[in-house]
């Protein structure tokens, strides 16, 4: 029984960290639109409809009423985990997490979308290739940067390897 209650939590909870991706601001309960705080709201009743958590909730509620005692006859009505003031934290934290989910999320998606190949010294390789092609560009589009002590590197490597920094400087001039 709790894994299928834990089952729509987790698809609630990655559909928090999507829709947290979308928000800018502080990432916190107070400062979200309506939908994602409704959002927010759920995940905390269900989880507090579950396993310690409930048995937890009790416990405090327990010790909220003992409170009330001694200023009145009538307890406090319990609310659902969402709405009690004093664990707003619990939303706080909720939030936090999945804001940081969210991040990994994108980080996924993003690396997946630039098409990632299955060899990864394919990859290497190509990102080795674009990584001189810009530099390539930059030194034809920039030219104050194009001094010969930048330029004779990218474009003599053999040259500037083998042959004496003295013998370099000489042709320079």
């Amino acid at each position: 029984m709790a894994k299928k209650k834990q089952l729509p939590i987790l698809v609630n909870i990655e559909q928090l960290a999507r829709r947290l991706n979308g928000c800018s601001g502080k990432m916190q309960y107070g400062y979200l639109p309506k939908g994602v705080k409704a959002l927010v709201d759920e995940i905390v009743d269900e989880i507090g409809q579950t396993g310690d958590t409930a048995k937890l909730y009790d416990l405090w509620y327990q010790a909220k009423c003992s409170v009330y005692a001694t200023y009145s006859d009538i307890p406090p009505d319990k609310l659902p985990l969402s709405r009690e003031k004093e664990l707003k934290a619990i939303r706080n934290e909720l939030v936090y997490e999945a804001a940081k989910l969210g991040e990994v999320f994108k980080m996924v998606d993003s690396s997946m979308l630039q098409g990632m190949s299955a060899d990864p010294f394919l990859d290497k390789r190509t990102n080795e290739k674009k990584q001189t092609k810009q530099k390539k560009t930059a030194l034809a589009t920039n030219k104050e940067f194009l001094t010969p002590q930048i330029v004779l590197p990218h474009i003599l490597p053999a040259c500037s390897m083998t042959a004496p920094r003295s013998l370099i400087s000489r042709k320079m001039t």
